[in-house]
């Protein structure tokens, strides 16, 4: 597991290809057309929207997840998957309390509690991950992933069901953009993870 992993973005122009055994993660911003122009850079149709919206490359040669929040939108690609991928920018909960009762496990409860709504929104971000990936969504069931924290950021500790078990996944989770944290689970062995956005929002020019 990649916990807090630091990133470092690159212009659209190093994306020159997609080999087996990466994960390419764009940086947008939330209102880029990205089904117009970004498929057409891996020689893939535009993607069709499956069950509970996720998209899918018609050929099935790609696997894509899209999150957004906030500003931002977080964009992956790899040849071959499944892949989950939430973002979450920091922002007050809700309901707070009724959240960690609802989507919570008791530890996990036990250990968010005292701690602020960006480090729940962290976790959520990794159990949102786990559920895009399996496809289901949400009708999972969020108390059926057990998280535990390391270093502020989540660890998958427990997986039931038939995504699991845990050590089948591998989990990437990072801040996408300042305040905005996100998680990205792929099946095993870990990818290479190579990071992409457009001029203005990259690290280099």
């Amino acid at each position: 597991m990649m916990v807090g992993l630091p990133l470092s973005f690159l212009p659209p122009r190093d994306a020159i290809r997609l080999r087996e055994g990466e994960v390419h993660l764009w940086r947008l911003a939330a209102d880029t057309p990205w089904e117009s122009w970004l498929p057409r850079l891996y020689n893939a149709s535009k993607p069709s929207r499956g069950r509970h919206g996720k998209p899918q490359d018609p050929s099935g040669a790609l696997a894509w997840a899209v999150s957004d929040s906030g500003p931002w939108l977080a964009v992956a690609v790899a040849r071959g998957g499944p892949l989950g991928l939430d973002l979450e920018c920091d922002r007050p909960l809700r309901q707070r309390a009724r959240l960690l009762k609802r989507c919570f496990t008791a530890r996990e409860q036990a250990a968010l509690g005292p701690c602020g709504d960006r480090l729940i929104l962290r976790v959520w971000t990794l159990k949102e991950a786990v559920v895009k990936a399996h496809g289901r969504g949400l009708a999972y069931g969020l108390k059926r992933i057990e998280t535990r924290l390391v270093g502020g950021w989540p660890v998958l500790d427990r997986l039931e069901g038939e995504a699991g078990p845990a050590e089948r996944w591998a989990v990437f989770t990072f801040e996408l953009a300042e305040g905005c944290d996100a998680t990205l689970l792929t099946p095993v062995p870990a990818p290479v993870l190579r990071c992409f956005a457009p001029l203005g929002c990259t690290d280099r020019g």
